[in-house]
């Protein structure tokens, strides 16, 4: 054990026995969040009861020997392992960590390979019964497992002394949030990754095992042929659904884990049963940090140590997009730069389909997370490929409208029903609002280029998208348009305390689309029928650009059952945006 560990185990004992053991658990979460030293220390406090008058004193003192060597359960003393030693076939070059109640080495083996390798045995201050369970209960998981996505086990022995060992893949490579945020890779490749591990965790619920302990240190990520895999590693507390994994009494079989990745139903009673969607939580969290750079959940402070584990399972899940909001504009723009991306962007991104994801990923009830690591990595894979994600609430115009995406040609040259041509429209127009918002300049350029001159054109381009961008960048669940104009000047836009008809809609149409991405139908179809209102007055009935508010407008409406209305509006979208394509593409018109 390291110095500095130690010193930290030290003060953590001192102040766990200042607590009646009920109590200490809490106590020693208010202070640290090293969930893997607090199970250390209330392990070894869990052997007082037969140590007599062991810890009276200074606990820490009374823990070491003058050898060195530390007492465990049932007596035993064992000496630490250090680099140099020579365990079987294994040669210790150097500590890579500590974890729960193990050493982790990284070793080099000779015989009948040469390679390295991590190996892993039990601390030599905790060589009693229930570390051993533990270090053999975690090579029994690991055992069943053989998966690219999870660290693979390749051998497993005892020690001269007694010592149960086990030699692992070496996963060469930082953890997961590290490796996205040092190559700032974007949103859809820490997707790809996400669901990567997905895979590694279903394949683990596939041989009855809960990991119970994911969090980005416990995911590594190693570069094979030059392409990014993660691997799952550290099974120390996995539990198996069918039987247990060792014989051995587990005293310390408490509430086990991360709090901050642990679902509510894990920190409110180890009792209760748990099953896979435990796990399903814990992505969730890990997910929504790959995102949104931060953890749903603000950090804990000023709760009592004993009213903490109840802190902590009855929180409420926040969005990534609001949690990323909300933070200082500093840790804002550094975590979008982390992704390649501006905050704005960021923020547009992440609201509804992967804000969704998320929130089901997290729910408090179990019941109504994803039902597997597969269903879970299943949505995300359909969110990169734009087809309508399970998490979402269901609405018509969105389901019609990812469905159709792909196919946009298609829905605009084939002999369609109502229900399609409605859903084609709305794609085309989604499209074009998507590109606005990806700040494709090429397509919005010959979109307004149709409303106004060049020299119009550049101031106006420059105040809507100033004003799109605090439009999407507010996280307030109402919308205000008056409160925008004011922010605006406050920003030095020229002229904003005047908006422009044609501007004025174009910020209706954000709030519009922003309330609809959020489910509030009622706003979302009142600051859309303004848009429409006003581009009506300015551009006249046939104008292109009135297509894309026509079909959000019909969305909106459709998801508050006026089906009429909605109907009424994406035909006439329809309508425009065959004109259009007429204009733009005669080959493609002479196909209808």
């Amino acid at each position: 054990m390291s110095g500095e560990r130690t010193r930290r185990l030290g003060e953590l004992l001192e102040i766990a026995l200042e607590h009646p053991p009920p109590e200490r658990r809490a106590a020693l979460l208010a202070v640290s969040d090293d969930a893997v030293l607090i199970a250390e220390a209330l392990a070894l406090l869990s052997q007082q009861e037969g140590l007599g008058d062991f810890l009276e004193h200074n606990a820490f003192e009374r823990l070491e020997t003058s050898g060195g060597l530390v007492p465990a359960a049932g007596g035993i003393f064992q000496p630490p392992a250090v680099p140099g030693d020579r365990i079987g076939r294994y040669t210790l070059l150097e500590s890579l960590g500590e974890g729960g109640m193990g050493q982790v080495f990284l070793a080099e083996q000779t015989d009948p390979v040469e390679r390295r390798v991590a190996l892993k045995l039990v601390r030599g201050s905790l060589a009693g019964a229930e570390a051993q369970g533990r270090l053999l209960a975690e090579r029994r998981a690991l055992a069943r497992l053989h998966h690219p996505n999870v660290a693979h086990l390749f051998d497993a022995a005892t020690t001269r002394d007694g010592r149960p060992y086990f030699v692992m893949e070496l996963v060469d490579g930082p953890p997961l949030t590290e490796y996205c945020d040092r190559h700032r890779l974007s949103l859809d490749a820490r997707l790809e990754l996400f669901s990567a591990v997905c895979q590694g965790v279903q394949h683990a619920h596939q041989k009855q095992l809960l990991h119970r302990d994911l969090k980005p240190s416990n995911i590594l990520v190693a570069e094979i042929d030059g392409r990014p895999v993660p691997k799952i590693i550290d099974f120390g507390i996995a539990k198996a659904l069918d039987q247990p994994l060792t014989d051995e009494p587990m005293t310390g079989d408490r509430a086990i884990g991360t709090p901050s990745y642990m679902s509510p139903e894990a920190l409110v009673s180890v009792h209760q049963d748990l099953d896979t969607r435990t796990d399903i939580y814990a992505l969730g969290v890990l997910l929504h940090e790959l995102l949104a750079g931060c953890r749903p959940f603000a950090e804990v402070e000023g709760v009592p140590p004993a009213e903490l584990m109840s802190h902590y399972a009855e929180r409420v899940a926040t969005a990534p997009s609001t949690r990323l909001a909300a933070l200082p504009a500093d840790d804002r723009q550094r975590i979008a730069r982390a992704r390649g991306t501006r905050v704005a962007a960021l923020l547009g991104e992440l609201r509804a389909d992967l804000d969704w994801i998320v929130l089901r990923a997290i729910a408090r009830r179990r019941e109504d997370r994803y039902a597997s690591a597969a269903e879970l990595a299943a949505d995300v894979e359909r969110y990169r490929r734009h087809e309508p994600v399970l998490a979402h609430p269901p609405r018509l115009g969105y389901t019609l409208g990812k469905l159709f995406r792909r196919h946009l040609v298609a829905a605009g040259v084939g002999g369609l029903t109502v229900v399609g041509v409605a859903a084609g429209v709305f794609v085309t127009s989604l499209a074009l609002i998507e590109a606005r918002r990806a700040e494709d300049a090429a397509l919005e350029e010959v979109v307004r280029a149709r409303a106004e001159t060049a020299a119009a054109e550049a101031r106006r381009q420059a105040t809507e998208g100033a004003l799109r961008s605090l439009a999407g960048a507010f996280p307030v669940e109402s919308f205000d348009a008056s409160i925008l104009p004011s922010s605006a000047e406050a920003g030095g836009i020229p002229g904003s305390g005047e908006l422009e008809p044609l501007v004025q809609a174009s910020l209706a149409q954000a709030l519009g689309e922003e309330a609809l991405h959020r489910g509030h139908l009622a706003e979302a179809r009142t600051q859309l029928a303004e848009a429409l209102r006003l581009r009506r007055a300015e551009l006249g009935d046939t104008h292109p650009d009135l297509a894309p508010t026509l079909a959000l407008l019909g969305e909106a409406e459709a998801g508050e059952g006026r089906l009429e209305e909605a109907a009424d509006h994406l035909r006439r979208a329809f309508e425009i945006q065959n004109v259009v394509l007429d204009r733009e593409d005669p080959a493609l018109a002479q196909t209808r």
